[in-house]
């Protein structure tokens, strides 16, 4: 079992593919993901903030506990 923390600041993550990952308890702060891929990813506890979410794809995540504020989505 691994005990990590991961944290992404101010991160370019455009046209990005982010497939059968574990992103569990992560902390994304102002990222740019505009059109990126997110698959099968376990974002249960992750927190999101001040990013840009717009026209990203999004299938069979796992979304218990996340939080998403002051993001751009559309």
């Amino acid at each position: 079992m691994s005990d990590t923390n991961s944290k992404f600041y101010t991160g370019d993550l455009t046209n990005s593919t982010i497939d059968n990952a574990n992103l569990n308890e992560t902390v994304i702060r102002f990222a740019n993901m505009k059109k990126a891929q997110i698959i099968h990813v376990d974002m249960t506890g992750s927190t999101i903030r001040a990013s840009n979410l717009s026209e990203v794809n999004m299938e069979g995540n796992a979304w218990w506990d996340m939080r998403m504020n002051q993001c751009d989505v559309l």
